[in-house]
């Protein structure tokens, strides 16, 4: 409804996917290291879970999407958040969770980093752009509001849209999910969010009087 918008993911399967249950949804498959765009192509660039599964570090790849940004265009990111208990699992040596530069237990490998608030702020930073805001997310949010949806309404699927499930409206569904996600986003205030929060959203924008390079 804000204008145009094209999925990238290097899941070719999972385009394919997309395209089945809705013809039409512009998908492109590419990667962060070579994205077939010009710079200055788009006002906002949201990348959602991305960044963290470089292991030598991202900022090459946020240096990209800055450059596919016009000025004053907007970079919003995830990445998760290195938060109090796994702060104590990597110290414990016993844990799937390291410190940086620490060596892997016994047949694991990488699979992504984890950020304090400064290191996600510097990760956005190192592409150019000003940070503009950074916020801890709670899994108590999402998991809150699942629990309203056990109980679903079948519907007839359709090859045009990307169907969402139901929540029952007869005499045993739960209580509505709009007011207890409403509950859980509060609850997040109520909490430390040192000890809940599992990522951190970035929101990031280009200075106005950036150059697009050529």
């Amino acid at each position: 409804r804000r204008g145009r918008a094209v999925g990238i993911d290097f899941a070719v399967d999972a385009l394919q996917t997309i395209s089945r249950r809705a013809p039409g949804t512009p998908v492109i498959a590419a990667d962060l290291s070579n994205m077939p765009f010009a710079p200055g192509t788009f006002d906002t660039v949201l990348c959602f879970g991305v960044l963290e599964h470089f292991e030598g570090g991202a900022e090459a790849q946020v240096r990209a999407l800055s450059d596919l940004l016009k000025p004053g265009g907007w970079l919003i990111a995830t990445v998760p958040y290195a938060n109090r208990l796994k702060r104590r699992r990597a110290r414990s040596g016993t844990e799937n969770i390291v410190e940086a530069g620490a060596p892997f237990p016994p047949g694991l490998s990488f699979y992504q980093h984890c950020f304090t608030r400064d290191e996600a702020r510097a990760l956005i930073r190192s592409g150019g752009c000003d940070v503009i805001r950074e916020r801890r997310v709670a899994r108590l949010f999402w998991l809150l509001g699942r629990r309203t949806n056990q109980q679903r309404t079948p519907k007839a699927p359709s090859p045009a849209i990307i169907q969402r499930p139901v929540a029952s409206t007869g005499s045993s569904a739960s209580l509505p999910r709009a007011a207890v996600r409403e509950a859980a986003y509060l609850a997040q205030w109520l909490i430390p969010g040192d000890l809940t929060s599992h990522m951190i959203a970035i929101v990031g924008r280009k200075p106005a009087g950036a150059r697009v390079p050529r």
